[in-house]
Formats: structure tokens, sequence, C-alpha cells
């Protein structure tokens, strides 16, 4: 998923250099949607591996619908669903906006792919560095509040940056931050879903979680495209990078900004104060090897 974003924002701004040319870009995105429905529908045929991965996975997982039933209570999943749908949706917003931020600060399009760029590409190596640390101290929650709260920080950075011209260097630094902490949440925060809500299938608690990302994001986008104000007069005056063709208008993204902002900060609050860790399935992959030890199979060693 990353390297899909990664690849569109790096050869989105060299395949579009005239308006004619999105529609090139939109066949190219198509054909590569196209490739990966070929894969998932020929390329997948089992629907389990050939030897499940952990003692838990061999377990039967809870029907769709009951599952569901059971998460209705389950105040952490939602309060984590929330925040990480909202960092999701965050994290749409700006690969959508990120030109329409900075080019009326006379920063070009190739600028604005490079900061999309850096920002998935950093965020993915955060990602594995976190997943790593989590993986290895069991911490999962301490490393996803962490990585809300400074992704939120940097988020805040980043817009105060793009305020201003000629900050090329702080801007990238920031947003290049920001996705690095903001990635180093997803691999934790979907574990931490599956942890919380053990028995229930794994494909619906990160389904949900991904959904609410996508409502989410198609509020905020909608929001932020509402709250953009023209520029004022002296800022129109200032020579931008933005499309002069005449189907494009350069508007101020203040607004829509500190509201992006201020909505991060309510994600990372809710997730520090209100979600509570409960490692059911690791508790039960601890009951189980127990179990296989009593019985003379030594197996994996009992998590900590």
């Amino acid at each position: 998923n990353p390297l899909g974003i990664l690849a569109a924002n790096i050869l989105s701004p060299a395949i579009v250099t005239k308006p004619s040319d999105i529609e090139i870009m939109l066949w190219v995105c198509s054909g590569a949607s196209l490739y990966g429905v070929i894969l998932s529908t020929f390329g997948v045929c089992a629907s389990l591996p050939p030897s499940p991965p952990s003692p838990s996975a061999a377990a039967q997982s809870e029907p769709f619908f009951i599952g569901i039933k059971k998460l209705r209570n389950n105040f952490s999943f939602w309060m984590l669903t929330f925040g990480v749908g909202g960092g999701l949706a965050l994290f749409t917003a700006y690969t959508t906006f990120i030109e329409q931020i900075l080019c009326p600060q006379n920063y070009n399009n190739s600028f604005a792919g490079l900061c999309g760029a850096l920002m998935i590409a950093v965020g993915a190596v955060g990602a594995v560095i976190a997943g790593f640390i989590a993986d290895k101290t069991k911490k999962f929650a301490e490393v996803t509040k962490i990585g809300f709260c400074l992704s939120a920080l940097c988020g805040i950075a980043f817009v105060q940056f793009a305020r201003l011209r000629g900050m090329d260097v702080p801007i990238a630094v920031s947003i290049a931050l920001f996705g690095c902490f903001g990635f180093a949440i997803y691999p934790t925060s979907l574990e931490m879903a599956v942890e919380v809500t053990y028995p229930v299938a794994e494909a619906t608690s990160t389904g949900i979680v991904f959904l609410s990302g996508q409502i989410q994001g198609i509020i905020l986008m909608l929001l932020a495209q509402f709250l953009a104000q023209p520029l004022s007069d002296h800022d129109a005056s200032l020579p931008q990078a933005c499309p002069s063709d005449g189907e494009f208008e350069p508007q101020d993204w203040t607004i829509p900004n500190l509201i992006l902002n201020g909505y991060s900060v309510l994600c990372a609050a809710v997730v520090v104060i209100f979600f509570r860790a409960d490692y059911r399935r690791m508790r039960e992959e601890n009951r189980l090897r127990a179990g296989n030890i009593l019985q003379g199979d030594p197996g994996t060693p009992v998590l900590s």
C-alpha cells in the first residue's frame, strides 16, 4: 500500500506537464489497479496458509456478524478505530492536497511530489523500526501512543513552515518526520486492533479500522476544500508555482491546515487518554504454548 502511493507521488508530476497529460496518468494508475485485481482474483487460491503461523491463528475465528456484535461494547477498540482512522484520513488529505498547499508559496509540483515521496519512503522505514521495537519489547500500546504524539507535532511543524517562502529544507524534513512517526503507528495499531478484539476475526477488526479511515478521509477532504479561502491581494501579487492555465485558482490553506492540525491533536489525545491495551491474543498464545509444553512439545518459548 505505501509503495503504491509512493509510486503515484513520484510518477504523477513526471507524467503531467500539461492538462491533457492527466488522461495518460489516469490510464497508468488504472492499469496498475487492474493488475492488482487480476492478481487478487486469479492468484489467491486458498483462504488459509498451509500451516498456521501461530497457535491462536489455528483457532477458529468468530463469524463476521457474531464478531460485529462482540465489538459493540469494546470501548478501547472504538477509541483506537477513531484515532487510527483519523491518522489514515490525515495522511490521505495531505497526500491529496500537498501541491495545493505549497504552490501559492512558490513551491513547484516537483518539490511537492518529492515531499510526498519523502513522507512515504521515510514512513516505511519508520514503520519497520517501530514494528521491530514493538515486536521485541511487546510494548505495542506505548509505541503507538508515542508515534501518535510525535506525528501530530511534526504535522503542526509542516503546516507552519508551509505558510512561509524559501523553507524547502524545513518543509521536507517536517513532512518526512510526519510520515516517519505516522507510519510507525500503522503496523502497531493494526496489531493492537487484533489484540483487543480477539477472537474476532482479524479481517473484521482491521477492516473496520480501514473503513473508519476512508469515511473520515472523505469528510476531512470535503471540509478542507470548503474552508480554503481566496488569497489576499498581497499574497496573490507574489510569485507562485501554481498552474497559470486559468483552470486552477490558488487558495489560502491556513484555516484548513489548522483544522487538520487540531484534528491530529484530537486523535492523538483520544488514543493516549482513552485507549487501554488488553493483550487478549497474546494471553491466548501463552496459554496454548504452556499447554503444548505440558504435553511434551517445547514449541516456542512463552511470551513475557
